[in-house]
């Protein structure tokens, strides 16, 4: 898990654990595996962080993620930065291109 993240600003991934994150509306948020140690996916959100979590969990459009939270819950992280409104594109597609997760496929330039 990256260094920089402060403890309480990451979770498992449990549904249970999704519905008690952090209602944060803006913010850039990680999938981390533990028994790979890379990042899965990055995404941002402009709704409650728990939304957005919870549409990932109950009906999620990437593939490769969708796969690893029906088949490999417990060995994914959610972390998150919270960050105003006018920074998640840019702080996204920074985040994207440096760590690489596996799952993204967009701002991979």
């Amino acid at each position: 898990m990256p260094r920089q993240l402060r403890k309480g600003d990451a979770f498992p991934l449990d549904y249970n654990a999704l519905l008690r994150a952090p209602r944060i509306e803006h913010a850039v948020y990680l999938f981390w595996s533990k028994s790979k140690a890379c990042f899965v996916y990055i995404g941002k959100t402009d709704r409650t962080l728990p939304k957005r979590l919870r549409d990932h969990w109950l009906d999620c459009h990437n593939p490769t993620l969708r796969a690893w939270i029906l088949y490999e819950p417990d060995d994914l992280i959610v972390c998150y930065i919270a960050c105003p409104a006018s920074v998640l594109p840019k702080l996204e597609r920074r985040s994207i291109r440096r760590l690489d997760p596996i799952a993204n496929k967009d701002y991979k330039v």
